[in-house]
C-alpha cells in the first residue's frame, strides 16, 4: 500500500507518473484483500485458541508466537485507516492495539512467573526419559538449582 502511494513521485522522473495512480489502486485493493484474509485467520485463531484453553492448554514460550502476527495485522490496519480515511479501520486498529497490549501483558507475566518458578524451561520429553541418560542429568540439574 505504501509503495503504491509513493509510486506517483517515484515514476515522475521516468515520465510515467500517471501509472502511479494505478499502482496505488492495485496496492490498496491488494491490501484490502489481504486484510480480509487476515480477519478470517484472526477469527479462526481466536476460536481455536479458546477451544484449546478450555481443554487445559498449558502456557509455554510458543505463546509469544501469537504476538507477532497480531502486531503486524494491527500495523496493517493503521495503514489501511490512513490510506482509506475510513473510520471503521481506525476503530479496528485501536481495538487491535488494546488486544495486543493486553495479550502482551498476559504472556509477559506468565513468562516471568514460569521463569521464577523454574517450570517454564523444563523439557517434558526429557523428564519422561525420551533420551536415555538425559533425564537423570536434568533431574540432577533441577535438584541442584532448587537448593
Amino acid at each position: 500500500m505504501l509503495l503504491g502511494a509513493d509510486a506517483h513521485q517515484a515514476l515522475a522522473p521516468l515520465h510515467i507518473a500517471g501509472l502511479g495512480a494505478v499502482a496505488r489502486g492495485v496496492g490498496l485493493l491488494g491490501g484490502l484483500m489481504l486484510w480480509g484474509y487476515g480477519l478470517w485467520w484472526l477469527a479462526f485463531a481466536v476460536m481455536a485458541t479458546v477451544r484449546y484453553l478450555r481443554g487445559g492448554m498449558a502456557f509455554n514460550l510458543g505463546w509469544w508466537g501469537f504476538t507477532f502476527p497480531l502486531g503486524v495485522y494491527t500495523a496493517a490496519t493503521y495503514t489501511l485507516a490512513a490510506q482509506t480515511n475510513l473510520e471503521i479501520f481506525r476503530i479496528a486498529a485501536t481495538f487491535l492495539t488494546l488486544c495486543l497490549g493486553a495479550f502482551w501483558v498476559i504472556v509477559a507475566s506468565r513468562t516471568l512467573r514460569g521463569a521464577l518458578s523454574q517450570s517454564l524451561f523444563v523439557s517434558p520429553c526429557l523428564l519422561r526419559g525420551a533420551i536415555p541418560g538425559d533425564a537423570e542429568v536434568l533431574h540432577e540439574v533441577l535438584a541442584s538449582d532448587m537448593v
